[in-house]
């Protein structure tokens, strides 16, 4: 749960609530609407929480967050491996772990 979360980069950003007890969240718009920037702001702030104690939020609870990342996934000819067969295995890996 967070209050007035803000992504620490932007000066005069919008502030955003959440709410999540027991739930999941499916976060859907079209292309340049924030979604990218939500999730950032979102892993900036549980990350700073988690290791500083410091976020950039009025309020902010939640139970400690394994927090992943992936960087540059590409196609790979040599593996005969798509840019989408890589982000499925990217996501099988998230949920096996």
């Amino acid at each position: 749960m967070f209050k007035d979360i803000r992504h620490p980069l932007f000066e005069d950003c919008i502030p955003n609530d959440l709410q999540l007890e027991n739930n999941s969240m499916l976060l859907t718009g079209s292309n340049m609407s924030g979604k990218t920037t939500f999730i950032r702001t979102v892993a900036i702030n549980s990350l700073l929480a988690q290791t500083l104690n410091i976020c950039f939020v009025q309020k902010f609870i939640t139970p400690f967050q394994k927090i992943y990342t992936f960087i540059r996934i590409t196609d790979n000819l040599a593996q005969q491996t798509s840019y989408y067969l890589e982000e499925v295995l990217s996501i099988k890996k998230l949920i096996v772990a």
